[in-house]
This record gives C-alpha cells, sequence and structure tokens, in this order.
C-alpha cells in the first residue's frame, strides 16, 4: 500500500482484523468463487482469500479508489 498514509494503512489494518472476524460477512464473491472475495476497504477494493483450514485471509490485491492502475499489494495475512 504504497500511497497509504499512516492514518490510512492503520484503518485499513484494522477493518481487515474485522473481516478476518467473518471473512463471508463481507464483500461478495469473484468469478463464483465463494472463498474469493472483493471488498471496499479503507479507500481501495481489495481482493482476499478465505483459507478456512487456518481460519486465515491473505490479501491478494489493493486497488486504490483515488488511483486509476492497478497496483498488486504484497499479500498479508490477518488471522
Amino acid at each position: 500500500m504504497e500511497k497509504s498514509n499512516p492514518a490510512r494503512l492503520r484503518a485499513f489494518q484494522q477493518r481487515m482484523e474485522e473481516i478476518a472476524e467473518h471473512p463471508y460477512a463481507y464483500g461478495n464473491p469473484v468469478d463464483r468463487i465463494n472463498d474469493k472475495r472483493r471488498a471496499e476497504v479503507a479507500g481501495t477494493v481489495t481482493v482476499y482469500w478465505i483459507s478456512q483450514r487456518v481460519v486465515t485471509i491473505s490479501v491478494m490485491s489493493v486497488i486504490h479508489t483515488d488511483f486509476q492502475s492497478i497496483r498488486p499489494a504484497p499479500v498479508m495475512t490477518f488471522s
């Protein structure tokens, strides 16, 4: 999240921790895959995978809604 300021990054991390508690309650399935979700999180469009076996979600991409090109995010894992 190279475009983030510290407050925005904190908001993103806090929201992702909330999503990690109930990942299916947020976002929408991507390509009809229920474990692959897309959600708006702290001014971004975030795609994440849910792993039930180890109870984690892994962020696969983050797209800033105030930025026009797509930037892949480093993989972040929340559990």
